[in-house]
């Protein structure tokens, strides 16, 4: 994870794809060194796969565990961000997870057709 003026960026997605109606996961990812004040955001950049002019929507998400081979549950505001599905949807939310050492993050992209996933975590 990359630290640069007191935030941390850990890549979740670059480049990858996900398919219509198809899910990914980002892995398990160790936050108890990293997140000194609690300020948590995604950032994030879909667009359509294969040549096509639309990609299905992506809703991103999140879990938490106490341990990092656990089963991650989702919390109430486990929802962070959703992408709608033109091409070269950017964006940025915040969100505040409850305390827990591990996050794992999720993409749902929609039934429209194949989408390009980049995201990053950043923690401050």
């Amino acid at each position: 994870m990359a630290n640069h003026q007191g935030v941390s960026t850990k890549a979740l997605w670059k480049n990858t794809t996900v398919a219509a109606s198809g899910s990914g996961t980002s892995g398990p990812i160790d936050i108890r060194d990293i997140s000194r004040n609690g300020d948590f955001s995604l950032s994030f950049y879909t667009h359509p796969a294969g040549g096509v002019a639309t990609a299905g929507s992506a809703t991103f998400s999140y879990k938490v565990c106490p341990i990092f081979d656990g089963t991650y549950i989702s919390p109430s505001t486990g929802t962070i961000g959703t992408s709608g599905g033109v091409a070269g949807t950017r964006g940025i939310v915040t969100f505040t997870p409850p305390v827990a050492p591990f996050l794992m993050f999720y993409v749902n992209v929609g039934t429209s057709g194949s989408a390009l996933i980049d995201a990053e975590l950043h923690v401050r």
